[in-house]
């Protein structure tokens, strides 16, 4: 911008200040702007433009699995099959879960004469830190000795 007079000047650049609704400051010459000056344009200038980050949602598990209506988002059934088969499909389970988003997993092992629920127990020890989860025993409703609940934070 070029002004003919240091008055018609001086007016107009206090008008500029007051369309960007910021204060002229006091003890500054009108052409020499402080870096506070500009940190105070920036920001009523630009803050109504610029979007909020947006706020990472977490699903929480609303009830108790040790409650009735409780309903787990997966539910993994091993009764009848060896433990070789048992671990296989377990290591897919794992693999699948990070992209549906499961929060909780009821794993199907039956009561038998215990092999698979022993194996099933060692497995899911040693994945618990790696994966985040912590394992229960069933509830009777849902199986009891015969099943685990893995609920995942």
């Amino acid at each position: 911008m070029e002004f003919e007079d240091k008055k018609q000047s001086d007016l107009q650049f206090q008008q500029y200040v007051q369309s960007l609704k910021v204060k002229p400051l006091q003890n500054k010459k009108a052409d020499q702007p402080s870096e506070a000056h500009f940190t105070e344009i920036k920001q009523s200038s630009y803050s109504k433009y610029t979007p909020s980050p947006p706020k990472r949602q977490v699903q929480k598990a609303k009830v108790s699995y040790k409650s009735r209506s409780f309903k787990a988002d997966y539910v993994c059934d091993l009764h009848g099959h060896t433990v070789n088969e048992s671990e296989q499909m377990l290591k897919k389970l794992f693999l699948r879960r990070p992209n549906q988003g499961w929060q909780s997993i009821l794993i199907i092992t039956g009561k038998g004469e215990g092999i698979l629920r022993k194996f099933t127990a060692r497995f899911l020890e040693e994945q618990a830190t790696m994966h985040r989860f912590t394992f229960y025993s069933a509830p009777a409703h849902l199986g009891g000795s015969g099943a685990w609940v893995l609920l995942f934070s």
